[in-house]
């Protein structure tokens, strides 16, 4: 019964690694979206910062055609005001002149400010742009490494379940069927059908065994149940899969 225990324990090992592998293949798609989301919040932020030096270039041209407007506006009126025939109109015209001088004045000044944050906004950019460059080299070569890591987790499960087909070969079938029955349940409570007995006591559920178990362990010739967790006993002192 002995070997059976070694089975079983082999058996156990298996199907935790299988278990702990496809937790790990479960985990790589979260994984990917919140880096794909970050990727994803880098981009939208630079092309924010693209946007703005077109908007303030944008912005400058208007600026530019609104003072050519004007200056085109205060030629007309100097015009006129040659040829005014009255007092009040050529006042009324220096007025205008006056006025539209005011404004390009100010119109002037805006589009030197827009000049220099052009310049900043520009130079802001081209660092996010390399920035973003560098981490785009990062997120493709993870992209990379996250295919070939899905490939491999997949080829050791594969690998573990053609394991777990001989190892149940060469299980007895009714003690297989126990194994079977109570891993259906403990599945869902981390997996441990096969407990160790240290000290007098079932390692799994805390729980002391009966001194009629513990001489059943010893004499290995049939297989022992935790009275109060059903899960199945062995001696890792006589174990080979714990040595």
């Amino acid at each position: 019964m002995q070997a059976e225990l070694e089975h079983l324990l082999a058996l156990q090992e298996t199907e935790q690694e299988i278990l702990r592998l496809r937790r790990l293949l479960e985990s790589l798609p979260r994984e990917k979206a919140e880096r794909e989301a970050h990727f994803e919040t880098a981009r939208k932020a630079l092309e924010a910062k693209v946007q703005a030096v077109k908007d303030a270039a944008v912005e400058v041209n208007r600026l530019e055609l609104d003072l050519k407007a004007k200056e085109g506006e205060i030629e007309k009126l100097e015009v006129r005001l040659n040829t005014s025939k009255s007092n009040a109109e050529y006042t009324a015209i220096q007025n205008q002149i006056k006025s539209y001088k005011e404004q390009n004045a100010l119109i002037e000044d805006r589009i030197l400010e827009l000049y220099d944050q052009v310049e900043a906004v520009k130079a802001e950019a081209a660092r996010a742009e390399e920035a973003f460059k560098a981490e785009e080299a990062v997120f493709r070569e993870f992209l990379k490494s996250l295919e070939e890591e899905e490939a491999r987790i997949q080829e050791e499960i594969q690998a573990l379940g053609a394991k777990l087909v001989e190892i149940k070969k060469a299980t007895e079938p009714e003690v297989l069927a126990r194994y079977e029955s109570l891993m259906r349940y403990f599945e869902k409570h981390g997996g441990v059908v096969v407990s160790p007995v240290v000290g007098g006591v079932c390692k799994a559920c805390g729980s002391r065994i009966l001194p009629n178990d513990e001489v059943k362990l010893l004499r290995a010739e049939e297989i022992v149940q935790c009275k109060a967790c059903s899960r199945i006993l062995y001696l890792p002192e006589r174990s080979r899969a714990q040595g």
